[in-house]
């Protein structure tokens, strides 16, 4: 485990490059930075094959926010509650052998556009994936390195 720690005045702060987590004085995570699992599955699908542009990544972190707009003005909020309980009910069906592996996979993805697609919770959830997955296609950049040193300036304010 790469673990580094920076002494700044009363407050020591510990970083794991294996997990992308800062780590306070107590050993709570302060902050876990995904980007590269987002990178990573995009890339794998993918949406990496061509070079991109920071221009082309920057109007898709716009066009979640304009989404996450309309989810606002619309009101639309997640709806967890319903989206566990169906999915508990399809999971159930099948451990039951009611149901098969496809069929359990489609109920997911049918309860989550239901319950929690185009809502404030998710549009907010795809900003992040997009700037995550920026960072990790622009790593070029040691991004990674900005957000650790930024994260701890702002433990220390």
């Amino acid at each position: 485990m790469g673990i580094a720690a920076h002494n700044l005045g009363k407050t020591t702060i510990s970083s794991d490059k294996d997990t992308d987590r800062l780590f306070d004085l107590d050993n709570n995570v302060v902050f876990k930075v995904p980007f590269q699992k987002s990178f990573g599955v995009n890339q794998a699908n993918g949406f990496w094959d061509n070079k991109r542009d920071i221009w082309e990544l920057l109007m898709l972190i716009e066009s979640e926010i304009i989404e996450l707009l309309e989810a606002h003005r619309e009101g639309r909020g997640c709806q967890y509650d319903d989206f566990h309980d169906a999915l508990q009910v399809a999971s159930t069906k099948h451990q039951e052998g009611k149901t098969t592996e496809e069929e359990l996979s489609n109920s997911y993805i049918q309860h989550f556009r239901k319950h929690i697609k185009d809502t404030i919770q998710g549009e907010l959830t795809d900003i992040l994936i997009r700037i995550w997955d920026m960072m990790g296609g622009l790593a070029h950049l040691e991004i990674e390195e900005g957000v650790s040193l930024h994260s701890q300036a702002e433990l220390l304010r």
